[in-house]
């Protein structure tokens, strides 16, 4: 009679209850494995003794308008914590929230300013757990080189060109809003500044009048401010005529002894006028002057220069239709 083997007994059963991870499946035996695995490491996760490195960006805000600031500061802070593994993994995925920085309210040391990034544990802790605890906070410092800053009021030139007939012309000077900016920078950049230029402009005067905004050209140095990147241009333009008006000629720094005598006492004065003021003109808005010095310097001379003193300044091209005139000088 046969003798009952356990061993035998227990393999029969488990290939009939068709158990697969027990009967030598692989596929099986690896998935529950791997679950034991995951369900281990949900639960340390779970515990508060770990420690990781998250990241906090920096935001600067209400920089001094007095101050340029030269150096690149530390964007993000890095801090090493300790808490529970599904915290770290978190803001692991994202950072913590920025931390605002008021750059007005830094501190000062030897000229420099500073700011402690220890200040912000307690804004890291607001968005970590009750359990979460901050070990580290590198950098230890930040530090900010600040440049003073000072203003200079310079003009603004109008750069252009003219593309119109001989025949026409600015009625007036251009009229700039604003003809002047105020610039801000450092001392030395300032002092090679003396004004700002606009973009070229070409005039072309197809109407009576131009109104345009136009564009300045930044400082070459970019640390330099402007309080504005644009003025406006006003100008008006006229047409041009022609006129003649004879002057005559004064003598001046004469002796009381001789009298001078000139060949002939006037010139004629050609110009160019706008149509406007063409009738406002008269000899006497010219001054015409013969001076002895002149004659005294060179006795032998039989011509002495005329000299065009003063005119209105909206003309264009005066002309003189004699610059010497023949003189005789005698005794009184």
């Amino acid at each position: 009679m046969p003798q009952n083997n356990p061993k035998s007994k227990l393999e029969t059963w488990i290939a009939k209850a068709e158990i697969p991870f027990l009967s030598g499946d692989t596929s099986a035996k690896l998935f529950f494995i791997g679950l034991s695995v995951l369900l281990w490491f949900l639960i340390r996760l779970s515990d508060g003794g770990y420690v990781g490195t998250l990241y906090m960006p920096l935001q600067f805000t209400n920089q001094p308008s007095n101050l340029h600031l030269q150096n690149t500061p530390a964007a993000q802070l890095t801090l090493e914590v300790r808490s529970e593994g599904f915290e770290i993994i978190k803001h692991k995925i994202k950072d913590l929230d920025p931390i605002l920085l008021d750059l007005s309210k830094l501190r000062k040391r030897g000229g420099r300013h500073y700011w402690l990034p220890t200040e912000a544990i307690a804004s890291a802790k607001t968005q970590l757990s009750e359990v979460a605890d901050v070990l580290l906070v590198k950098p230890d410092t930040i530090w900010f080189n600040f440049k003073e800053l000072t203003e200079k009021k310079v003009k603004v030139h109008l750069d252009y060109t003219k593309a119109y007939s001989n025949l026409k012309s600015m009625y007036a000077k251009p009229w700039l809003s604003p003809e002047y900016v105020i610039l801000k920078g450092s001392e030395e950049a300032l002092d090679a500044i003396d004004s700002i230029s606009t973009v070229p402009l070409k005039l072309l005067a197809n109407e009576d009048s131009l109104n345009v905004l136009v564009k300045l050209q930044r400082p070459v140095n970019k640390e330099v401010s402007m309080s504005h990147d644009q003025t406006r241009v006003r100008i008006l333009f006229t047409n041009l005529t022609e006129g003649t008006v004879e002057v005559p000629v004064k003598v001046i720094n004469v002796p009381t002894s001789l009298k001078l005598t000139l060949f002939p006492k006037s010139v004629n004065v050609t110009y160019q006028v706008p149509v406007e003021d063409f009738a406002r003109i008269s000899a006497n808005d010219f001054e015409l002057e013969v001076d002895y010095q002149t004659i005294k310097a060179d006795s032998l001379a039989r011509f002495v220069p005329v000299v065009l003193q003063s005119y209105p300044s909206y003309l264009r091209k005066v002309q003189l239709s004699a610059n010497e005139l023949e003189y005789i000088l005698t005794q009184k």
